[in-house]
């Protein structure tokens, strides 16, 4: 029965593929492709994600349930998640906080990182988040948080002791990182 079972997820799998590779003339699948997400085959997690981002379009209805993914137990599937979020860009904006999080998992750091570039920061209310993210104990954490919160000069004047702090880091490339933010604040007040 067992072997049933793997061929049936398997096609499930094919056939979410192929949802996905018509993209948004699939689009009244995206409620199912919703439901394939909760699966407990990460296969078939992975794929409706995939499928899901190409069905699609609108940010506003498909970055929520990307950011809820972002926490999924296997790493393929967050992994795809994150790449996905990458991929919508600034519209994503609302999934900062979680992606620098996923910055600390070690299987997705690089998909992480790509994606928080691709979206970049420009909401001012991620700054508080920002801020909270210069404590961390993760060096990657901390790096991003620096690196945007010099993004947004002045706005994140309230960043500069957490950033002042970092000039000390263990960690060469967060005291650049903190150093260059600092530059930025201060020449754009």
């Amino acid at each position: 029965m067992a072997a049933a079972s793997d061929v049936e997820v398997k096609v499930q799998v094919y056939a979410v593929g192929t949802l996905g590779v018509l993209g948004e003339e699939a689009a009244a699948a995206g409620p199912m492709l919703k439901d394939l997400i909760e699966s407990t085959n990460a296969d078939l997690r992975a794929a409706a994600v995939l499928a899901l981002s190409r069905v699609i379009a609108d940010p506003k209805e498909l970055v929520p349930t990307l950011i809820d993914v972002l926490t999924d137990e296997d790493w393929v599937v967050r992994g795809t998640a994150g790449e996905a979020l990458g991929g919508i860009g600034v519209p994503a904006q609302d999934a900062v906080p979680d992606l620098l999080d996923l910055l600390q998992d070690d299987q997705n750091r690089g998909v992480a990182k790509k994606a928080l570039e691709q979206i970049g920061v420009a909401d001012p209310k991620t700054i508080p988040l920002l801020i909270e993210d210069l404590q961390k104990d993760d060096q990657n954490v901390k790096l991003f948080a620096s690196r945007f919160l010099g993004q947004f000069g002045a706005k994140a004047e309230g960043a500069l002791p957490g950033l002042e702090l970092l000039l000390n880091d263990e960690d060469e490339a967060v005291r650049n990182a903190a150093k260059s933010a600092i530059e930025k604040i201060k020449a754009s007040e």
